[in-house]
């Protein structure tokens, strides 16, 4: 059989592309998430909690310092389960006050057990541009009472590791290799829900940003929703939170 020059010509050149072409890059989860007992991190905690009563809106804001402390680890199923202790106080002057237990599961995946509610941080293998579901061990539409408020705040999320260099809008070296994943980005009239995490290579978690509001526009409008309209989150929020961690201190 004869094989005509031109398809040699077309194979030879889809095979030089194909040499050419970039290498898909996985990233680690081990780089991503460097967990090891003793490792310590400390972070500045922002947070607003909107409430509307009776008497009007309340914003009830504070600032404080929280340290997950890593204490012991176990293999599981191919997978490292470490327990990480919560502590928080109110300055660097204060001693800390142990609040809480966080379980992070490192294997393919990595998964955050906090209190009843299990997240899925990284769905390996992971690359830019990767989507899933990071909230699928639990019922989406499972309702929280924060500050005698109802609100629904997991529906629909779908994470997106969004860039590889993100600039981390915070006071320490990270260095250049740090992963956004954005976790939901939607704005309704009357909802808005935003969960933006980052993490750097050899540092894990340096920020994370969360806007969890909810209004009906009644302490602006009388409960007119048009009124709303062009008005800020942080300027019409009736319930919910809005919380940014940012790391200012790292021990292994």
């Amino acid at each position: 059989m004869k094989i005509r020059p031109a398809l040699v010509v077309l194979q030879t050149s889809a095979i030089l592309l194909l040499a050419c072409a970039d290498p898909i890059e996985f990233f680690d989860p081990e780089e991503y998430f460097p967990l090891e007992v003793g490792m310590t991190w400390i972070y500045e905690v922002d947070s607003v909690i909107y409430d509307l009563t009776d008497t009007g809106l309340t914003r009830d804001s504070s600032t404080i310092q929280q340290r997950w402390h890593v204490v012991s680890s176990r293999e599981f199923e191919g997978a490292m389960i470490f327990n990480i202790i919560l502590s928080n106080r109110s300055s660097a002057s204060d001693d800390w006050n142990d609040t809480g237990v966080v379980v992070l599961e490192r294997g393919t995946d990595v998964i955050r057990n906090d209190g009843n509610l299990s997240f899925v941080l990284w769905d390996g293998p992971l690359q830019l541009g990767s989507s899933w579901n990071g909230n699928r061990r639990f019922a989406d539409d499972i309702e929280l009472t924060i500050a005698g408020e109802v609100i629904k705040p997991y529906q629909d999320w779908s994470y997106t590791c969004t860039a590889d260099r993100a600039i981390a809008p915070i006071n320490y070296d990270v260095g250049e290799q740090v992963i956004e994943i954005i976790q939901t980005d939607a704005d309704f009239v009357i909802e808005r829900r935003y969960s933006r995490e980052l993490y750097a290579r050899d540092l894990g978690l340096v920020y994370r940003e969360q806007q969890i509001l909810d209004t009906q526009c009644r302490a602006l409008g009388s409960g007119d929703i048009t009124l709303c309209d062009g008005i800020e989150w942080p300027d019409k929020a009736e319930k919910g939170w809005y919380t940014r961690y940012s790391l200012i201190s790292f021990e292994r």
